[in-house]
């Protein structure tokens, strides 16, 4: 059976406006930063009382609860997790953490604090604000009493090491979700085939004779 060429283009046309108009899935990019004043080792240089920086890039589509979702404890394992220390330079984690990938962000309601970490936490931030935030929407920037756990953290400039950090309340953590634009280009591309449709069908009924 041959299918014509209206009826094709009348297909794509209900096919694309139909992905256009589809719910969006409840997924998003999202970025945790922490930072605070610190003093430790990255690589082959030592730092004292410098402002430290991590970021970790994920989509909320990660995170996952561990155990029941009433337990109030959620992670999120980062497609990427950067290191900045000032007047040293900006690294990236690597080597494998313990959920997988090479690190993880999380919350503990129970507890009120989001921390990051790799094979264990390396740094956790608390505040009554994260009693009820689930790693899921944007917050903050949030100041709340910063704890450093030293531990040793593969990056692309060398092992990095946080001893301490110089003042345990000034601790500043925040999250933003990005914004994932409409898909425009679909919905012209949409309306370009609708038209194409409507001078088929003209075509298909011939001249009209002008009296």
């Amino acid at each position: 059976m041959r299918v014509s060429r209206t009826t094709l283009i009348s297909f794509l046309a209900v096919v694309l406006l139909s992905a256009v108009t589809a719910p969006a899935a409840k997924a998003a990019p999202i970025t945790f930063t922490f930072a605070t004043i610190g003093s430790g080792q990255l690589g082959a240089a030592n730092f004292t009382d410098v402002l430290v920086t991590l970021t970790a890039t994920g989509d909320t589509s990660a995170v996952t609860p561990v155990g029941l979702p009433d337990t109030g404890i959620f992670y999120l394992v980062p497609t990427e997790f950067e290191v900045n220390i000032a007047g040293v330079g900006t690294a990236v984690v690597t080597g494998d953490g313990i959920f997988g990938g090479s690190a993880y962000v999380f919350v503990n309601q129970a507890v009120q604090t989001v921390g990051f970490g790799t094979t264990g936490d390396l740094a956790d931030i608390s505040d009554p604000a994260f009693a009820t935030y689930d790693l899921m929407s944007s917050i903050g920037p949030i100041s709340g009493r910063a704890v450093a756990i030293p531990v040793d953290v593969p990056t692309t400039l060398g092992m990095f090491r946080v001893t301490n950090f110089a003042n345990p309340e000034s601790g500043t953590f925040s999250a933003q979700v990005s914004e994932v634009p409409e898909p425009s280009s679909l919905a012209l591309l949409g309306s370009g085939i609708s038209l194409l449709v409507r001078r088929s069908r003209r075509r298909a009924q011939g001249p009209t004779a002008i009296v």
